[in-house]
This record gives C-alpha cells, structure tokens and sequence, in this order.
C-alpha cells in the first residue's frame, strides 16, 4: 500500500526529518522534526506532519493523507502527487489541472528547526490551509501530548512541551486559533512490527495562507530559538551548500552529530539508534574517507579518549551505563592508534596513555566479565546472559547468540591492540611492552583455533561458520598464520558472501533463519543467526586481498556496486540499510545505518556513488 521507501534529512545534531514518498506516516518515528535535544540522543518528536488543504475558487482540495485506526486512508490526496529528492531534499509536488503546488522540506545546519517551503505555479490565486500537527513526545513511544501553554496572536504562536518553547509562524499567513485533537492514527509499521501503532496528534489551530500568481514565498517555519532569520535566506544557504558536496559526503554526513566543547559524535542508524560505540568507530574511517572534514577524527575520537570505560552505547536521560562491550574499547584502541599514527590526531601522547589505561583494565580484569587467560594470553568474556560482542540480540534476558569464552574476532582485536599500542609508542619515542604478550596470543591463538579443514573456530566451543574469523585474517596485523588465509577467505566466499553483505551464520547451521521477524522476538532470533550485514563487506574485502584469490576482488567490488546502486533507492532513499534478508537481500532493520554506509564508501572507488 504505497511506496515504502524512506527520505531522510538531518541537521547535524542529530535531529531530523523523516517520511515516505506517498507523504503518509507509517512509523511512530515519521515526522517533519524530530529534535535531539542532548545531541545526538533524547530525540523528542515536535511537528508530526502537516494537514494541507488548497482552496482554488470556490473548491478545496486535501492534498494530505493519513492511515487511520478504522482502516480507511484519507481524506486526498486528490489530484496526482509525485515525488523527488533533490540533493537529498523532499519534494512533493500535486499537479491539479492548470496548477502546480510543490512542498519541500528543509533542515539547515545550525538552525534548530524545520522549514516547509510552497512554490505555487499557477496563473489563479489560492489559499494554502496549513494546519501543523504536533506530537510533543519521545521519539520511542507513541502517546501525542498536549503543550503546557499556547501564546497567539494573528500571525504566529508559541507552544510549550516541558520548557522548550517552539514558535511557529508562516510569514504572510492568518493563524486562527483552534486547539485540538486529530484522533486515531494509524502507524502501519509499527503494527507489522509487533509495537503499539496508534495515537493521537494535536494542533493549536491552522494558518490561511493566501497564493498570488507565481508565489514561491510561502513558508511554515517551526523553530525553539525565536529564530528571526529569513527563511528564503537558509533554503538559499542551504540549496548552495549541498551542491557543492560530493555524493559520497552527502551519503555520509546524515550519520554526524556536532555536541559541545567542538565534539562530533557518530550516529549508529536511523531512526531509532543513537551514537553506539562500536558502530561509530568501525564507522570512522569511511566516514572520514567521505567528507572533507580534516579534523573529524579528533572530534569523534577525544569523547572516548576522557572516558574511564567505554560503555556500550551512550545513555539517555536518567538512564544509568548502558552496559559495555568486550570489543568496543578494542575497537577505540585500533582506530585511535591509526588515526594517531597517520597524523590526524594532535595530541597522540594522550590517546597513548588512554590506550595504556585501557589495556591495563583488560588485563586487571577491571571490567565485568572479561579477563586476558593467563595460561595462553587469550581475552576471555562471559557474563551470564549479557552479550558482550557485535553479536548482542537478547529476548527476554537471553542473548541469543551468547559466544562466552574466548570468541575468534575478540582475539584479533586483541591482538590487533597490542600490536598498535606499541606501534604509536615508538612513533613518537616511547618504549614498547608488549612484544612478548602478542607473541603469546599469535602463538596460543593458532594452536587453540584452527578447524580440521583449515578454517577458524568462531569460538573455542563452536565451530559454526560465521564471519568473524575475517577478523583474524583482515585486520591489519593478522592473527591467523598465512597458511590458513585461503582457506578462511574460500569458506566465506562460498556459505557467507552476497553482493549485499555476509550472512551473520551459514544457512547450513542448524540455527540459521532465512527471515527476519515476524514480530519482535522474531526479528531478535534472527538478527544474528543468519541475516546478511552490508558493513560486513568492508573487513571481507580487506581479508580477500591478503590471499590467493585476491584477483577476483575487482569482479565481487562490481556486483558490490551495482546492488549499491540499486539499495540507494530501494528503501532508505540515499543510504544503506542495517541489514538484509539472506535469500534474495531485502533490506530490512534500520534503513539508514552508518557503519553499512561508511565501509561501502570505505571499499568502493569516489565514481561509483555518482
């Protein structure tokens, strides 16, 4: 029923915008502005959507839909609607006989707000009926809430949820003041997914927005600074702005999120992921590969740099640490050492004593559940029920896919750490220490891991092909003896590899799952255990040119390509999904997700994103 890919447009805090081409909301995440008021996180959905009406003559016209809780789709739009992004930017236009109205939607870095932009192409006057629908809520949960106040008067208001205020005005407009509810929508998606898929919206009123011949100077403009600045000015600024940036950049600049102190965090997906550790530093490198910021490192690397423990993900609102990770701060370790080392961090002193405290943490077992073993140097992790790898679902307290004890990517990782620690230390005249310890791991590693058939041991009490051994062969110190290279590569090129991305499980494995869903615990249950993951591509490639069959590299980068071609307008318009449905890749999971976007970018050459 409709079209049901996905536009979205960002600001650079982390809020956005977000909606379908058939302009029907059909997420409880859908909507003009959804602001992150502690950027990127606590996300608060202010202005839902618009109900549009047009009065030429004596007739009106809806030109707005919603689906709504009785079943029914309505109340228009009448007249034929079309779609298009241009630059990244939605555009709606309804052609109605002789006449063209065309809306689109603007967010502007550094303006905390949204823009809706008319252009009426029509030799008739009109009158633009804009009546703006709020919700006034968290992002996550469905429940539109009335504002604690309303101030009007004849040509803007300003309504207050908690203590932000927001102005809305439309600069020529009549508000005429009628607070009310817009009753029982219906968010389809949500339905689907096994969430609760109905709410309530309310509207102060609406404006009455006369069109002249040719006018392009219509706006509803929705800011919480009081912003006075000219409209046509930003749209203006803004348009300039997106044509000078390559695609790649706007492919990847969506995922950023400046905070204060001049920090940038890294946005794991949208929409309902905020900044995860692992995601926003496997992320890093493409994104910085994309964009021209020279400084970009520095600013997504120094928040991690001050912490004591890298958590997890970042915590929202009063929500204590999120949990933590074996692999994250391992990942912190690789990164900030890389980044170090080629120039792109200004202090490189202080991500070494960093690195240091991290390590010493390791090997304090200062961090809950993980442990380096002493008999073979290998880093051990188990908590209970508490996944503490990528692989992290958990239905009703469980992981799913749990991998306790010493998991095969963890020990690369591992390696990989040390191997960089001391690689940093002697660059800028500092003593190395753990030569002897990477020695243990490499040795200890290719007695304990290797299968009979020359592959690896995803853990060492599973042999279940998956992807991660193409840590121990990709990273850039490999952990595997080059003996077994070809053989890892050669498992993955035949049971895990599709042009959209490596299956988390082989679909030979008893455990594997060809669908995603249906409902919650089904999609927990296959998350991990069997769907196919874009970002996977990047350390697959890495590992496939350290070995024999490396020349077939250029003729798997190009079906890469081409299924990357076909996914920028298959369900995120403009980017690249969480994840893909093993058997014939439908993308399913979140449709903007930044470490799927930023190692394709990582892999493929600037042209191909043309």
């Amino acid at each position: 029923m409709g079209d049901a890919r996905e536009w979205l447009i960002t600001n650079g805090t982390g809020s956005y915008a977000m909606g379908r081409p058939d302009r029907v909301g059909t997420r409880r995440y859908h909507g003009l502005y959804v602001q992150a008021t502690h950027p990127p996180r606590h996300r608060v959905l202010v202005l839902s959507s618009i109900a549009l009406d047009l009065t030429i003559g004596e007739q009106r016209w809806p030109l707005w839909a919603a689906d709504w809780r009785s079943g029914t789709r309505g109340p228009g739009p009448r007249g034929r609607m079309s779609f298009s992004l241009v630059n990244g930017i939605p555009h709606y236009r309804w052609d109605l006989g002789p006449t063209t109205l065309v809306e689109s939607i603007w967010l502007v870095p550094g303006f905390d707000g949204v823009i809706v932009h008319y252009r009426w192409q029509s030799p008739n006057p009109a009158t633009l009926h804009l009546t703006p629908l709020f919700g006034g809520r968290d992002h996550h949960r469905l429940g539109g809430t009335a504002p604690k106040r309303l101030d009007a008067n004849s040509a803007s208001f300003v309504t207050t949820w908690d203590a932000t205020p927001w102005e809305v005005r439309a600069p020529g407009a009549r508000f005429i003041r009628n607070p009310d509810w817009y009753r029982d929508f219906h968010y389809r998606d949500e339905a689907e997914r096994g969430y609760p898929a109905h709410e309530d919206l309310w509207t102060p009123g609406g404006f009455d927005r006369p069109l002249a011949q040719g006018s392009d100077q219509c706006y509803l403009v929705v800011a919480n600074d009081g912003s006075s600045a000219d409209p046509a000015h930003l749209i203006r600024h803004e348009h300039q702005r997106r044509q000078s940036l390559s695609p790649q950049a706007r492919l990847a600049e969506i995922f950023l999120a400046d905070q204060s102190l001049g920090q940038t965090a890294i946005v794991a997906g949208y929409p309902w992921f905020a900044d995860w550790s692992r995601d926003s530093l496997i992320a890093l490198p493409g994104l910085t590969k994309a964009l021209p910021e020279a400084n970009l490192p520095e600013r997504v690397l120094t928040p991690f740099r001050d912490l004591k423990l890298i958590p997890n993900r970042w915590p929202e609102g009063a929500e204590e640490s999120p949990g933590h990770a074996v692999d994250a701060p391992l990942w912190f370790v690789v990164q900030a050492s890389r980044m170090a080392i080629n120039g792109h961090l200004a202090e490189p002193k202080s991500y070494l004593e960093a690195i240091d405290a991290i390590v010493r943490d390791y090997v304090s077992e200062r961090i809950p559940g993980i442990r380096v073993d002493p008999a073979d140097g290998l880093l051990s992790h188990d908590e209970g029920q508490i996944p503490l790898t990528w692989m992290d679902a958990s239905l009703a307290g469980r992981a799913v896919t749990p991998r306790p004890g010493k998991a095969v990517e963890i020990q690369a990782l591992w390696y990989n750490a040390l191997q960089y620690r001391d690689a940093l230390a002697e660059r800028i005249g500092e003593p190395r220490q753990f030569r002897r310890a990477c020695q243990t791991v490499y040795r200890s590693f290719n007695r304990l891991f290797p299968n009979p058939d020359g592959t690896l041991k995803d853990t060492l009490d599973s042999s279940e092909r998956r992807p991660n051994q193409l840590y121990a062969v990709g990273l850039p110190y490999p952990l595997a003896e080059p003996h077994l290279w070809d053989n890892v590569i050669s498992m993955a090129l035949q049971h895990l590899y599709r042009p959209f991305g490596l299956l988390s499980l082989d679909e030979g494995e008893p455990g594997f799952r060809k669908r995603y869903g249906p409902g919650i615990s089904g999609r927990d249950l296959a998350y991990h255990q069997g769907m196919a993951w874009p970002y996977l591509l990047g350390i697959f490639f890495d590992a496939l040119s350290r070995t024999r069959l490396s020349p077939y590299r250029p003729q798997l980068l190009s079906q890469v390509a081409v299924w990357f071609h076909q996914h920028l307008d298959e369900a995120g318009l403009g980017g690249v999904s969480e994840i893909c449905q093993p058997e014939d890749g439908t993308p399913v999971g979140a449709p903007f997700q930044a470490w799927s976007v930023a190692e394709l970018l990582r892999l493929q050459p600037s042209e191909t994103t043309d």
